[in-house]
């Protein structure tokens, strides 16, 4: 199983931190606009809950290594789907001084090597 969500969240990281780095402007204005799109903080939500839920349910391991990395992406996740649900405008604040203080690059390069990693381990070995 461990093998399976480190080929899945490799290529979904990998894409999206590529996708920030190269198209940082387009990314910011889009998630600008989400802040203000009633229609998209249910997906917002959900997504995050959904994916972090999984991960956490099918790889709950704390041993040492690279597959502590799934364990910790899903709790992170699941946080994230938590925190927007339950408190949104927290979320909302929270995001908006990250937006105002780190540069988008950053966060999609943080994002590449973390997909990078993931089908390092979960296609080359």
């Amino acid at each position: 199983m461990v093998i399976i969500l480190a080929k899945f969240l490799g290529i979904l990281f990998t894409v999206l931190g590529l996708g920030i780095c190269m198209n940082h402007s387009h990314i910011k204005d889009m998630f600008s606009e989400l802040l203000h799109n009633k229609s998209f903080k249910i997906s917002n939500v959900i997504l995050p809950l959904m994916l972090g839920s999984l991960i956490v349910t099918l790889h709950n391991s704390w041993n040492d290594g690279w597959t502590l990395l799934i364990t910790l992406v899903g709790y992170f996740l699941l946080l994230i789907g938590i925190m927007r649900s339950i408190m949104p405008e927290f979320w909302i604040s929270i995001f908006k001084k990250m937006k105002l203080h780190v540069p988008a690059p950053v966060y999609g390069l943080l994002v590449l090597v973390v997909g990078l990693v993931f089908l390092y381990h979960g296609f080359l070995i």
